[in-house]
Parts: C-alpha cells; structure tokens; sequence
C-alpha cells in the first residue's frame, strides 16, 4: 500500500510541475511546441502523398519584386516580367510556386532579415524563397534546368528528402 501511495504522490507531484498541458488535447493551447498544429498536419499530408508530390526550390532574385504569397504563379503570368517562366508556366499548368516559409509572417521574416543585417553575418532576402510543388508525372529534374534559364530566378534546386519525424523514429525497435 506504502508504494502505491508513492506512486500516486509522485505523478500528483510531476503533475503539478509539468502541468496538464501535454495531456490533454485541445484545439487553441496557449503552449508554444516547436512544431505548429498546422505544420504537423502538413508533415503528415506530405508522407501520404510523398509519392505523388515532388518538390523544388526557387530563389528569384531581388529585382523580380514577387508578393511573398502562395500560388504567385498567377502573378507571374499577369505581371509578364520573364517570357521564360510564363512559358513554363503554360507548358506545366500542374505546377503551383508557394511559400516556402510559412510559418510566419512576410513582415516577421522581413524582421528577421533586418536582424541579421544588423549583425555580422551574410544574410539572403528569405521573402526571395518559393517551393514548386508538381503532381503528377513531371520530370522535375528537366523543369530545374528549366527554371535556371529564367532570369529572375538566382537558384534552383531539388528539396532535400525529409529526416523522419520524432514519432516515425519513436516506433522504431532497437
């Protein structure tokens, strides 16, 4: 009975110092993760669908003045700045440009950027980073080379494959 009674004093004890916050789900919690809810979803959306969706990523250059919004590739085709991306644009009508970072806000990463500025590191314009998502049977690899030949665009390059997540290596058994 002693050690039960220990048992039950030293969980009422961890929960008193660790709270109820991680127990619980709840829909709007007040406890910042490293993680948001929505990014979470997006990670578990992307794992179904890896198969189908194949990513790349595009730096445009300062002058091209694109709005740090998702799916720009209407804007691209509006504005006519570049006859090599309109073009790859008609020819990939599957092809959407988005955010890359999209986690926060343009004005909080263009805070960011004025922070780094002011420090002594080289820093890059973030609001410059977009990620091209296909579907499909594209050849992703000849839509990067495509990609390069604009002139708005500085790089282009193929998204790393994902590390799995901290759940995807918690189930694994040693």
């Amino acid at each position: 009975m002693k050690i039960f009674k220990g048992i039950l004093v030293s969980s009422i004890a961890l929960t008193a110092f660790n709270g109820v916050g991680g127990l619980l789900p709840s829909e709007k919690s007040e406890v910042a993760y490293a993680a948001s809810y929505d990014y979470s979803n997006k990670q578990l959306n992307s794992i179904v669908h890896k198969q189908v969706t194949k990513q790349l990523i595009l730096k445009f250059k300062n002058e091209a003045n694109l709005p740090y919004q998702d799916g720009i590739e209407k804007f691209i085709k509006e504005e006519k700045q570049d006859p090599e991306l309109i073009g790859i644009l008609a020819e990939y009508q599957n092809v959407t440009i988005n955010r890359l970072f999209s986690s926060l806000n343009p004005k909080e990463i263009k805070n960011l950027g004025k922070e780094i500025k002011d420090s002594d590191h080289i820093s890059s314009n973030l609001l410059n980073y977009y990620i091209v998502e296909t579907q499909g049977d594209i050849d992703v690899q000849a839509l990067l080379v495509q990609f390069e030949k604009s002139s708005l665009v500085e790089t282009a390059y193929l998204q790393e494959e994902e590390a799995p997540s901290e759940e995807c290596l918690s189930n694994l058994s040693f």
